[in-house]
């Protein structure tokens, strides 16, 4: 998975933003390319997004979001505050499948405890070929 941050043009003289920049391998790599770009240009507004690879403005999910220079994480990415919420079951299943498919069932339950952002691309959809991005995947195997 790829990471790309996004903010509104705030310089004078040029079309208004949304504009998409840089394509980054991790989010670690996507927040300091954010940072640098927040204080270089002035920005208030910058966020994160999966899918990077993608030239479509607001393609992919928020997966972070800059406000008042500290990143406050959303949705999927967001799990250590959906994993308390899941039932026991869930949590069992992820701790031995992190890195598989999850399945639909499965992504509903994340879903009904917030551990998506309303609107993503999964929500409503039939089946889903969903897994968990990395840094979600790794943080919750460091719970077994």
């Amino acid at each position: 998975m790829t990471y790309a941050i996004e903010h509104e043009n705030e310089r004078p003289h040029e079309a208004d933003g949304p504009y998409r920049t840089g394509v980054y391998k991790t989010i670690a790599e996507a927040k300091a390319a954010g940072e640098r770009t927040a204080k270089h240009e002035g920005l208030t507004g910058v966020v994160i997004r999966d899918r990077g690879d993608t030239v479509s403005i607001f393609a992919g999910n928020l997966v972070s979001e800059l406000v008042d220079g500290v990143w406050h994480d959303r949705g999927i990415f967001d799990v250590q505050n959906w994993w308390p919420k899941l039932d026991d079951d869930t949590r069992a299943w992820l701790l031995e499948h992190a890195d598989e498919q999850v399945p639909t069932e499965t992504l509903h339950r994340i879903v009904a405890v917030g551990g998506i952002v309303p609107g993503t691309q999964w929500e409503g959809q039939g089946d889903y070929d969903f897994r968990l991005p990395y840094e979600a995947a790794e943080w919750i195997k460091q719970r077994a």
